[in-house]
């Protein structure tokens, strides 16, 4: 019986439309997403390296543990701004499937690799894509954590984290080929270049 309670409660590793039926989420956004993206605007936007600095394991694997508990205020004061950027990329990495989808991995992927296309087209194409191949539950989460990350880079001059610099950080949090392969390692660049277009 608790082990059911707890893995109704668990939000690391369940897939993100789980976890907004589970927690009845009016707006459709996860409260973990909803917590740490306000605590790094509201007390860290302006430290710099944020997003980019490793945080404590053991206060990644705390915070990680308080959210699958379900508790509703999570300590993250005593936390480094460190710790809970790493714990927010952690909750997309562990996912069981990326938040923008597999489907979309290889027409972004291909579409990047043509040179002869402009940002413009480029973005055209990736808006296309995310429509055609993006669950409009994740389409949600990812418009709340684009909105976010422009925040972020809205204090680039201090805490260093251009779009550039979000994109590498969150291209492979939010975008993964299925099958971990060479060949996706060298697709990275384009996987970021297109987190930074979106």
């Amino acid at each position: 019986m608790i082990h059911e309670e707890i893995n109704r409660i668990k939000v690391f590793n369940v897939s993100l439309i789980e976890t907004i039926i589970q927690e009845e989420s009016p707006n459709g956004i996860p409260r973990l997403i909803q917590i740490l993206t306000k605590e790094i605007l509201e007390n860290h936007v302006t430290t710099p390296g944020i997003f980019r600095v490793a945080g404590s394991s053991t206060e990644i694997q705390a915070l990680k543990v308080a959210f699958d508990a379900g508790e509703k205020n999570p300590p993250l004061k005593d936390k480094s701004p460190f710790s809970v950027c790493d714990a927010l990329k952690l909750y997309f990495r562990s996912l069981p499937e990326p938040l923008l989808g597999y489907a979309l991995y290889d027409p972004i992927v291909e579409m990047m690799k043509q040179q002869n296309l402009s940002d413009t087209e480029r973005i055209a194409k990736i808006q296309d894509a995310l429509l055609h191949w993006t669950p409009p539950s994740c389409l949600k989460v990812l418009r709340y954590l684009m909105a976010f990350l422009r925040d972020v880079a809205k204090h680039n001059e201090v805490n260093k984290m251009t779009t550039n610099n979000l994109a590498i950080v969150f291209g492979p949090t939010l975008l993964w080929a299925e099958n971990n392969t060479l060949e996706a390692a060298m697709d990275m660049p384009y996987i970021n270049g297109a987190i930074q277009l979106v």
